[in-house]
């Protein structure tokens, strides 16, 4: 359909091309929010100390395959260390995985691989199939084998920041030239943004497990973040509190609602 509306030369039908890809993109979006959110819960309940893990396995018969790899690289860009998702229907399997940098996630599936019906991919993303019966057995090999390779320094990323702004260059037109960048992962991360003197705005609190929610206002314009595994800071915030933010933007779609919202990376508390 895509190429039919990039070859399409009559007017009426580039429209009505346009709209239908839309809705259709406006619903994969939503199936990745929706997959997302159910990814997370089930990480947060199935990995007590995520901080001890070196790799997350989690799978479910009600994810769309053709969505799971795009959740997966967002959930290593949120909990840093290498991620496999699996999307059973009937006992089959069909699996996505991303890794983090420098972590060659193809050699760990291929150490596991007597388990699976098929595999194949690269360094960084891979994609298999597998029975259901043998989940265990390839969650136990490739755990110990992420375990025995991974260095600790692997799932401590640098922070490099590569812009600083002020919070009212923020708008959808940034988030539009930001988004030309996609898809993100690990050789092409969302930019990192860096503003100065922000004051908390409100009463900054926990969600889920150990992650801070807050909002920040710079010139009367306000920011909402969320800092993922961040809770530890919310003893020393306060409300109109002075810092120094380290964020990355995506938008926030919640139903019929999208925001722009900050992936909080680090702070610097100023006063």
């Amino acid at each position: 359909m895509a190429v039919e509306l990039l070859i399409s030369r009559d007017e009426v039908q580039s429209n009505e091309l346009a709209e239908i890809i839309e809705r259709q993109n406006s619903l994969r979006q939503q199936e990745d929010q929706k997959t997302f959110h159910e990814a997370c819960d089930i990480i947060e309940k199935k990995y007590k100390d995520i901080n001890a893990a070196s790799c997350l396995v989690i799978s479910s018969d009600d994810w769309h395959p053709g969505v799971i790899g795009i959740v997966a690289s967002k959930l290593v860009e949120k909990y840093y260390r290498p991620v496999v998702m699996i999307s059973f229907k009937e006992g089959f399997g069909s699996g996505s995985g991303r890794s983090v940098e420098d972590f060659d996630l193809f050699a760990a599936l291929r150490a596991a691989g007597d388990n699976l019906h098929s595999f194949g991919g690269h360094k960084y993303a891979v994609g298999f199939t597998i029975y259901q019966e043998y989940i265990d057995r390839f969650e136990n090999e490739l755990t110990r084998y992420v375990s025995e390779h991974l260095q600790l320094e692997q799932i401590r990323t640098p922070l490099f920041v590569n812009f600083e702004l002020e919070l009212y260059d923020i708008n959808d037109i940034l988030m539009e030239w930001i988004e030309r960048f996609a898809p993100f992962g690990p050789d092409n991360n969302r930019p990192v943004l860096l503003t100065r003197d922000v004051s908390v705005a409100s009463y900054p609190y926990n969600v889920g497990r150990n992650h801070l929610k807050l909002k920040v206002v710079k010139d009367g314009v306000v920011l909402d973040l969320i800092g993922y595994n961040m809770g530890d800071y919310l003893t020393l915030l306060k409300k109109n509190s002075l810092i120094d933010i380290a964020y990355t933007l995506e938008y926030n779609r919640f139903g019929s609602r999208t925001s722009i919202q900050g992936k909080l990376r680090d702070l610097h508390l100023l006063e």
